[in-house]
Parts: C-alpha cells; sequence; structure tokens
C-alpha cells in the first residue's frame, strides 16, 4: 500500500508539471478604448461563448461585447449621460445578457437586458445617491436579484411584476467602497457578502429574514477594501475570495489575497498570496470538483495580472501578465479552463485572456513517462503487452485528432473505449494496467466529462 501510495503521488506530481507544460495563455483586444476604462463582467452563455459588459470611459457608455464563435461583436447598450460604472453581467437560458450597472449622472441603479430582438433599461432604484458597486444573478426563472449600496446594502429583486427593494444591513459600519458579491442557491435564496469596518461580513436569507455573521476580521479600517467574490458550491456552502489590508500608510501598502469556506459547520480560512497589494479585485469561479481559482491583481506600484487556483491539495500561483493589467473579471468553460477580461493600462484596451490546455498532449506525455518508469505496461503476453499497450496509444492519439477538428461526437467515442480499456472492470479486459492506470483512467474520464458538456 505504501509503495502504491508512493507511485501515485510521484504520477500525480508528474501530471501537474504537465499541465502546466501543454498550457499556453493567449491574448486577444476586444475594444480599444482610452485610459481609465474600468470594471469588466465576464460570462459564458451555454455554447461556451464569451460575454462581457464594460464601461467605456472615451464615451462614458455602457458597452457589451460577445464572441459568436468566430468574431468580436461590440455594442453600446447605455449612452445617456456618464453611465456603466460597475457593472455585473449574467446571462439566461437562452445566452441573452443581463447588466446591472451605476448612472452616475443621475446616482440610479440601473439594469439592463436583451430579450433576443431589442435591448431594454429600466431603472431599479433611485431613492439617494445609490446604485455603485452592484452584484446581479438571475433566479431560476430568469428574474434579476441585485446587491449593491445606498449607504446600506441593499437587495432588489424582480418578482415577475415588479422590482421588490429592500435593505439588508443599515449598520454604521458598512464600506461603501467595497463591493458586495451575491450568488443565489438551488431555492433561490440570496447570499451576500460585503465589508464592514474591520469585518468581512455574510448575509443569508433564510425563510423570513436575513440572518448575518462575520466571517474574517479585517486588519485595516480603509475607505476602499475592493472586490469581493462569492460562489456557492454544489451543497450551498459559500466560498469566497477577497482582500486583507494589512499595512496602510503613504507609499506603503501592503494586502493579502484571502480565500475562505464554510464546509456546513465552520468557517475556515488561508491566505493565498501575499507580499503585494493584493486582491483588491478578485474575482472567483469553483470547478466541477468544487476546487477554487481566483483571478486577481498584484496593484501599486506592479500592477500585474495573478491567477491562482487549488487543485484539491495545494495551491498554484502564476502571473499572467506584468505591469498593466486592472480589474479583471473570470469565469470557467465547460473544461474549467480560465477565461478573464481585464483592463491594459497602457493603452486602456480590454483584453480577453484565456488559458487552452492540450488534453491530449498532456495524456500522452503522461503515458510516455508513466510507461519508461514501468508504472504503466500492456496487459498481454510476450509481443502482445507491446502492441495492446500500442493500440491503446494510438486510440487516443485518433480522439486527439478528432478534437482538433472539432469532431466531438467521435473523440468521445475513442475515449469511451480508451477508457474501458483501462478502468479495472473485468469485461472487455483492460489493455493497459499498472499503478499508474488508475490515474489515467481518471484523466481519460474527466476529459470525457467535459465533452459532455459541450
Amino acid at each position: 500500500m505504501v509503495l502504491v501510495s508512493f507511485l501515485s503521488l510521484v504520477c500525480l506530481n508528474h501530471l501537474s508539471i504537465v499541465e502546466k507544460a501543454h498550457a499556453e495563455w493567449n491574448f486577444e483586444t476586444v475594444d480599444a478604448l482610452g485610459p481609465d476604462s474600468i470594471h469588466s463582467s465576464l460570462g459564458f452563455d451555454n455554447a461556451g461563448n464569451p460575454h462581457i459588459s464594460y464601461y467605456d470611459n472615451i464615451n462614458q457608455d455602457l458597452k457589451y461585447a460577445y464572441y459568436d464563435g468566430s468574431s468580436w461583436h461590440i455594442e453600446t447598450v447605455d449612452s445617456e449621460g456618464y453611465i456603466g460604472f460597475y457593472s455585473s453581467l449574467a446571462l439566461d437560458l437562452f445566452g441573452n445578457p443581463h447588466i446591472s450597472y451605476w448612472d452616475l449622472s443621475n446616482q440610479d441603479l440601473k439594469y439592463a437586458y436583451y430579450d433576443g430582438n431589442s435591448w431594454h433599461i429600466e431603472t431599479v432604484d433611485s431613492e439617494g445617491y445609490i446604485g455603485f458597486y452592484s452584484s446581479l444573478a438571475l433566479d431560476s426563472f430568469g428574474n434579476p436579484h441585485i446587491s449593491y449600496y445606498e449607504r446600506d446594502l441593499k437587495y432588489a429583486h424582480y418578482d415577475g411584476n415588479s422590482w421588490q427593494i429592500e435593505t439588508v444591513d443599515s449598520s454604521d459600519d458598512i464600506e461603501q467602497l467595497s463591493s458586495p458579491s451575491l450568488a443565489l442557491d438551488i431555492n433561490d435564496n440570496p447570499h451576500i457578502i460585503y465589508f464592514g469596518t474591520h469585518e468581512l461580513k455574510y448575509a443569508v436569507y433564510d425563510e423570513n429574514q436575513w440572518e448575518i455573521q462575520t466571517v474574517d476580521d479585517i486588519s485595516y479600517d480603509v475607505y476602499y477594501t475592493g472586490y469581493a467574490s462569492l460562489v456557492l458550491d454544489a451543497s450551498g456552502n459559500p466560498h469566497i475570495s477577497y482582500c486583507d489590508l494589512i499595512n496602510y500608510g503613504f507609499d506603503d501598502y501592503e494586502s493579502d489575497l484571502k480565500y475562505a469556506y464554510y464546509d456546513g459547520n465552520s468557517w475556515f480560512i488561508e491566505t493565498v498570496d501575499s507580499n503585494g497589494l493584493l486582491g483588491l479585485d478578485s474575482s472567483m469561479k469553483l470547478d466541477i470538483y468544487g476546487n477554487p481559482h481566483i483571478s486577481y491583481c498584484d496593484h501599486f506600484p506592479n500592477y500585474d495580472l495573478k491567477y491562482a487556483y487549488h487543485d484539491g491539495i495545494s495551491w498554484y500561483i502564476e502571473t499572467i501578465a506584468s505591469g498593466t493589467a486592472l480589474s479583471p473579471s473570470m469565469a470557467l468553460d465547460p473544461y474549467g479552463n480560465p477565461h478573464i477580461s481585464y483592463f491594459d493600462l497602457s493603452n486602456g484596451s480590454l483584453i480577453y485572456v484565456f488559458w487552452t490546455e492540450k488534453y491530449i498532449d498532456n495524456i500522452l506525455s503522461f503515458i510516455d513517462t508513466c510507461v519508461a518508469d514501468e508504472t504503466l505496461t500492456g496487459n498481454g503476453s510476450g509481443k502482445s503487452d507491446e502492441h495492446r499497450l500500442d493500440v491503446f496509444i494510438k486510440k487516443i492519439e485518433a480522439a486527439g485528432k478528432h478534437l482538433d477538428n472539432e469532431n466531438i461526437k467521435s473523440a468521445y467515442s475513442k475515449l469511451k473505449t480508451a477508457y474501458e480499456w483501462i478502468d479495472g472492470e473485468s469485461k472487455p479486459r483492460d489493455f493497459v494496467t499498472g499503478e499508474a492506470a488508475p490515474i489515467l483512467a481518471t484523466m481519460i474520464f474527466d476529459l470525457m466529462k467535459s465533452l459532455e458538456n459541450r
């Protein structure tokens, strides 16, 4: 048992190295804007195409970009005054965009949605200096829910007939220049995270009332603690990425990127990244295994775009772009790969960056290494040993060619056969066995599951 565990760890370590070696970041300029164009929000439709809402500082407009599988298309959604700050995007089941945003000219919270033919725009709340840092989610009926500030933390939802607005937290300690984040559970109950003085707070609507608790004590009482990001896992438990400013002084700022999650009984908190001005604008998603992926910036003076993910054992961190990045927003594609929109400070452009992973190359490289260290072998006798291994590898290679040609159905069929030849079942007889076989089987199975989502 010790030998099996050790060999598995060796292979898993190799797999991590292979994944990094066979993945690359791709950069695209979506819109050439100008200085101070900020605050994008990214989402995916059911076809896996990206959609982005953002503020155009040159024209002071709310804009929307989407990729149709071949090219980017850009539209102006709202151009009445200084409009479109702090937008939050959600896509409905038909892939139509819904956007909440701030109207600076009138100091109102606004909401826009596209019905498949045209845009519709309405004012949600106009009572006071209101609507900055909104967060939008759609319920199971496609109705919008929005959290936002007006001195107090407020929550608005559309019930199918009209907007219903209520105050969630009216305590004096709310940090109005830090963004709340909203998520809906399977019952469409709202969950909101936000900052108070010296604390990260979490509010959930349970039956007929709001329940509010403190998640973490924050080191400094500052006016701006940035964006936090909330995601609910499959069990409805909250996961949060956020900033903890630990040093605040003239020309001397330092903050940590932190991650908190609730397991159903207790909160667990850990520091993901430190030694910089980190996490002021984090954006987080969970993959199909419930592991967190976070995009964020190392702010002044570096302005680096960074990406951190947890593989179930450890955190991995890398710098994607150096010296020019601000306001990232992240989404995961059906494969679980990160895609990020952000603004390039050097020219004000909206940039879209995505991670393409060569899955088949990962699997083939893993096989080569494990065959070399004899943790994978053909399951035959004599020369049929090598023959069965060769046939197995050719099946994987054929799946790769189908994927290159976007022939998903044929690729899935080849992978399914390969999986049956290594899954450890008695029928059909496995073509490949060894200590690394369960890990390889999992790799193939995971790729098959990702293809089912396409």
